[in-house]
């Protein structure tokens, strides 16, 4: 492993604190400038219930690989419906509970996260393809600082077996095999991807497509392991290094507009409609 490369498992709030940017920061900027000034520099940017739903279903992952398929329930306990809002995630009472039994080490769900959470992680035990991922771990949610063109970066990878890296992601579509191109676009993982795929790299891993293990939160609940495309993965690396070239500039300006403004723009057209 080059000098310049560190690997560590701190906590996410000390990872979140370092000073390099993240793919979370990339992907953010390519929203645009607004978005990125309003989540990273005004810090108006707030936790929805996705983002911690998605925390437990990592936890689980994580508690899997290093203790087997039981000990992420073994911990569990059910809140009960003062605790609870309406749809079954933990209330303001809930979570200051939560907070409470982690110092015993216990984990408290809502009944409708607990039912969503059982359905959701059987069946990514009845896909071969992620169960295998998970069970030929050989590291879980590791922090990587690294470089990348002429920019330092970090991220934290989920889990990694010998020859692939994986990142586990929760999707509100009924087929992952369908539509999971539509987070794709919407979610920039094609820029995550090359930029864990850089860092992999230089850890020294085989060039590969990362797995991503897609797991449904409605209907059946199904799962599928996806990989994308190499030249997507290629353009994505080559707007990556645009991307932090960008922010670096805009940080040493303090600039947050979009280049748009200013001008007057005409709407596009074709000849028989509107692109």
């Amino acid at each position: 492993m080059e000098k310049d490369i560190s690997v560590s498992y701190e906590p996410n709030h000390i990872y979140h604190g370092w000073p390099e940017p993240s793919a979370s920061h990339v992907k953010k900027l390519a929203d645009g400038p607004i978005a990125y000034k309003q989540q990273y520099i005004d810090s108006t940017f707030k936790e929805t219930e996705a983002m911690r739903y998605g925390t437990l279903l990592h936890t689980w992952g994580e508690m899997y690989v290093a203790h087997g398929k039981d000990s992420f329930w073994d911990l569990h306990e059910c809140a009960d419906k003062k605790q609870c809002t309406a749809a079954g995630s933990l209330n303001t009472h809930g979570k200051t509970k939560a907070e409470e039994l982690l110092d015993e080490t216990k984990i408290l769900l809502g009944w409708g996260d607990y039912e969503k959470l059982k359905k959701q992680t059987e069946q990514i035990l009845c896909n071969s393809a992620s169960k295998e991922l998970l069970d030929e771990s050989v590291d879980v949610e590791f922090n990587v600082r690294f470089p990348i063109g002429d920019h330092r970066m970090r991220c934290r990878c989920d889990g990694a077996t010998n020859e692939f890296w994986y990142d586990i992601k929760t999707t509100r579509e009924r087929n992952p095999i369908t539509h999971f191109h539509y987070a794709v676009r919407d979610f920039h993982y094609d820029i995550q991807e090359a930029i864990y795929g850089h860092a992999s790299q230089l850890m020294g891993w085989e060039p590969h497509s990362m797995r991503f293990i897609v797991t449904s939160t409605t209907g059946q609940h199904r799962c599928e392991v996806m990989t994308l495309p190499k030249q997507m993965v290629q353009i994505a690396y080559d707007r990556t290094l645009e991307l932090l070239d960008e922010l670096q500039a805009r940080r040493e300006a303090d600039y947050w507009l979009p280049e748009t403004y200013g001008y007057t723009h005409e709407i596009k057209y074709y000849e028989g409609g509107l692109f």
